[in-house]
């Protein structure tokens, strides 16, 4: 114990579990190696129960995330008969508006623009 000491180990907490682990390399590392649930380690489960717990607790990011998986079903319905459906976009169009909505986003969660303003982007189809 006193050799692993003196060796002063980079040893940091999981923000996922909470249990302290030594990062496989120097870069700052936030979730260790862990099998959680169903064979899935923290590194592969924190950034989506972060996301879905950030979601909760923000109507902005609810409303990107809803508005963004139907503008997605939209495109693909429409991606082989889009001559046939009246509110089929194209590919074009989709990535035009993620990239306004993306953007709008982004400038809320760093307070860059109010809420309102974000969900009028956002919603603009």
């Amino acid at each position: 114990m006193i050799h692993f000491l003196a060796s002063s180990p980079n040893v940091a907490l999981c923000e996922c579990c909470g249990r302290y682990f030594i990062p496989k390399t120097k870069k700052k590392t936030l979730y260790c190696d862990r099998v959680i649930k169903d064979g899935k380690i923290c590194k592969e489960l924190a950034p989506v129960l972060k996301h879905k717990i950030h979601a909760e607790n923000d109507v902005v990011i609810q409303a990107f995330d809803r508005t963004k998986h139907k503008m997605y079903r939209r495109y693909e319905r429409a991606k082989d008969s889009l001559h046939k459906l009246p509110k089929g976009i194209t590919y074009d169009k989709f990535y035009v508006w993620l990239d306004k909505a993306t953007a709008a986003r982004d400038a809320y969660l760093n307070d860059n623009l109010p809420a309102e303003e974000a969900m009028k982007i956002i919603d603009e189809q």
